[in-house]
């Protein structure tokens, strides 16, 4: 983060609670609402959720099975996984990708406002004058 200018999108890079190395980087986490994974060539993926539990072992060891460095997919799939496995349910989760902490892409599942939003707009373009 000392390379970068920090703004209101890459901001939540920062927090820190706990640290985990693994074999292609860093897993920051605080281990129930956030994973952020800090790779080489200054890429960072983001995962937020309201897991409000720890499934950082069962990411690392998901994490160090990999020949080569994860692309963002995959990480997703490992939380897919475990998520599964655990039988864990969330509301809502967002991923983002970032380069050079530079925020390059975000998803957001399961957020009701979003949903509700959505189907506000399918409505509202149905509707005849």
């Amino acid at each position: 983060a000392k390379k970068f200018v920090i703004d209101k999108e890459n901001v939540e890079l920062t927090k820190l609670n706990k640290i985990y190395n693994f074999k292609f980087g860093r897993l920051i986490t605080d281990e129930k609402s956030y994973y952020n994974l800090f790779l080489g060539n200054n890429v960072q993926y983001q995962i937020e959720g309201d897991f409000n539990i720890n499934i950082s072992q069962n990411i690392l060891g998901e994490l160090n099975k990999f020949e080569e460095v994860p692309k963002l997919m995959e990480y997703v799939n490992i939380f897919e996984k475990i998520l599964n496995q655990r039988k864990i349910q969330i509301t809502s989760m967002t991923i983002s990708a970032f380069k050079d902490f530079k925020k390059i892409g975000t998803l957001s599942v399961g957020n009701k406002s979003v949903k509700e939003n959505k189907i506000r707009e399918r409505i509202d373009t149905n509707k005849k004058d």
